[in-house]
């Protein structure tokens, strides 16, 4: 893996770790808006996304991984929104956090 894209990844890591110590510790109302936000930045910053899949797909195609699994990892608008609008519904759920 390149070095740049080994120390962005850790900086993700840690920036999630420490948005879950947040959320856990947050109230119902702040969680759902964290999650509304989450599914707004999915479709907003779509094409982004997207451009980002396909180069991952080729460097998928490439290195051999099989048409299943591709398949499953590429990303369309499509797609992209069915899971913006599953992070919407979670946050219609129940809080399991109380």
């Amino acid at each position: 893996m390149l070095p740049q894209v080994t120390e962005e990844l850790l900086r993700l890591g840690a920036a999630a770790k420490t948005a879950v110590k947040t959320l856990s510790v947050s109230d119902t109302q702040t969680r759902n808006t964290a999650l509304t936000l989450i599914a707004d930045a999915l479709v907003s910053r779509g094409g982004e996304i997207l451009s980002a899949n396909a180069l991952d797909m080729d460097a998928g195609r490439k290195n051999g991984t099989t048409a299943a699994l591709l398949d499953r990892l590429e990303l369309t608008k499509k797609r992209l929104e069915g899971i913006a609008d599953g992070v919407r519904q979670v946050a219609q759920l129940d809080d399991p956090l109380g």
